[in-house]
This record gives structure tokens, sequence and C-alpha cells, in this order.
């Protein structure tokens, strides 16, 4: 099935009758090997582009989805499909939703002043790439990922967001090479979230005074945190915490440039509960408070350059 270049309007006067498979623009549903092209999906009472229950090898490209009251495009259980370059804005829930879907890539997309998530990963939603794309306005985080594993997160620019990043639960992803900026919370937070990998990412000018940090490790694990840019963020550059919940230990903190933030450059905090983490290497400068603050248990330190 190939749908291009229509226009479809909704009703969000209508009331939601709780189905994924009613009140959509456009639904596939067990539909493989099929598109969506340049169509237009607005004021839907439910989802704008909806692709539910093992709608698998499909490509959704070029195509404008904004004003509905759910999400602007849903995969549902659905496996390789190709979401690319895309507008989703103004949606009352998430931009674009991954929920139980696996092997998907989302590259090149918009999604902007959506009421909650630019783009949501949740419930065991593993092994997808989500690259290219521009998440900005969002009254949630840019990007999050819920309890799902094994993603990449990668070139993506978060801006003006709450976090521009945002992993809970979810092991064993690597987010790289990104830009979080303007947030009002974190730049990139990894909650309770072990053996993720955050590599070469730029995060600024985000957090308030006193709390959220450029990059938050918290509750997390054997995570690798290096070659990344936290400037002038209001409270720490970056912050590995750990608490009587769930410890953060072993984690590296190396190669980074923490410069101009509010609070530290780098903070370690948790005693016994934030055991053995690794600071080196790191140029930690022009930071309000202090260059390295360690409240944890048994940091190794070294070869950091600190003013």
């Amino acid at each position: 099935i190939w749908i291009e270049n229509c226009w479809v309007v909704g009703d969000t006067s209508v009331a939601d009758d709780g189905s994924d498979l009613r009140q959509c623009g456009i639904l596939f549903d067990a539909t493989t090997h099929s598109k969506v092209v340049n169509c237009r999906s607005e004021d839907c009472d439910r989802h704008g582009i909806c692709l539910h229950s093992a709608s698998n090898f499909n490509t959704v490209s070029g195509n404008s989805s904004q004003g509905n009251s759910l999400y602007g495009i849903l995969l549902g259980s659905s496996l390789y499909n190709a979401i690319t370059g895309n507008t989703c804005e103004g949606n009352g829930w998430d931009g674009i939703f991954l929920d139980s879907s696996d092997s998907n890539t989302v590259t090149g997309n918009i999604s902007q002043n959506n009421t909650d998530a630019g783009i949501l990963l949740d419930n065991s939603s593993d092994d997808n790439t989500i690259t290219g794309n521009t998440c900005q306005g969002n009254t949630w985080d840019g990007i999050r990922l819920e309890s799902s594993t094994n993603n990449t997160v990668t070139g993506n620019t978060c801006q003006g967001n709450a976090s521009g990043i945002y992993l809970f639960f979810s092991i064993n992803n690597t987010v790289t090479g990104n830009t979080c900026a303007d947030g009002g919370e974190h730049g990139i937070c990894i909650h309770t979230s072990s053996q993720s990998v955050v590599c070469g990412n730029q995060c600024d000018d985000n957090g308030v005074a006193g709390t959220y940090h450029g990059i938050y490790i918290y509750r997390s694990s054997h995570c690798t945190v290096s070659d990344n840019v936290s400037v002038n963020n209001l409270c720490d550059g970056i912050n590995v915490t750990g608490d009587g919940v769930a410890n953060a230990e072993e984690n590296s903190i190396v190669g980074n440039s923490c410069t101009g933030n509010g609070s530290n450059g780098v903070e370690i905090a948790g005693a016994a509960n934030a055991d053995k983490n690794i600071v080196i290497c790191n140029i930690l400068i022009n930071n309000t408070g202090l260059s390295l603050a360690d409240a944890g248990a048994n940091t190794e330190v070294g070869h950091n350059i600190t003013v």
C-alpha cells in the first residue's frame, strides 16, 4: 500500500473511544512493506499516523502530523520501520512514540512543541536507532527511553525541552554526538540505567540555579562518560550520585570538558553508595564551585586539569 500527498483532518471534539484502531488519521494494522509519504494528518482525536500490531518493514517519510490529541506518530509492536523526515508538532502527548517496537530507525525528524516528549521509546523498545532528529520546545524531554535496551541515540539536537535526553530504567544504550541545550532540567540524565555509554555530546546552558546538571548519572553503574563538553549549565557539569536505593559504582568519567558551570565541574555524591568511580583526564576550569567535589568512596582521580 502506498499513501502519498493526502491531507487528513480529524475532529478533536469527538470523544475518544479508547481504541488505537479508530480515530487515527492514517492507520496501518498488521500492514507490511508499505509507505506513507508527504501526507498531512491533523487534529485527529487519537493519533496522526499509527502503525499497529506487527506493521513491519514500512516507510513513514516526509509527513506532517500536528495538533492530534495523542501521538503524532505511533509504532505499536512493530519492527523494521523507517520513520524519516517527518514533522510532529503540537500533539497532545508525544511527537513520536515507539511502544514495544524493535529495530526501527527514526531519522531526521522534527518533533517540537508537543505536550510530552519529542521522541519516546517505552515498554522494551529495543535495538532502535534514533539519529539526526531535532526535538525542541517539548514540555517533557526531547528524547526519552524507558525500560528499553540496546538503542543508539546519536547526532540529535535537543533544545528547550525539560531534559534533552533522559534514560530511565534502560540498560546498555549508547548516547553519542548529541547537542542538548537550554533545557529546564538536565542536558542528559541517566537514571537507573547502568551500562550506558555517553560519549561526545555537547550540553550547554541547562538547568536552574542549584539543581539539574549538564550530565547526571543517578543510581547507575558501569557507565562510560567520555569526551563530552558540558559548559555553562546552572549546576554541575557532570554529577554522579548513588543512594540507598541503588548505587552509582564503577563509572568512568574520562576526557570531558566541564567549564563555566554554576556549581562544580564534576561531583561524586553518595558516600559508600558512590563507590570506585574513575575521574581522570578531564578539563575542569572556571566553574563557580569546585573543580571536583568528591563525596564518594574510593574514587580514582588523576590527570585532571583544574583551576
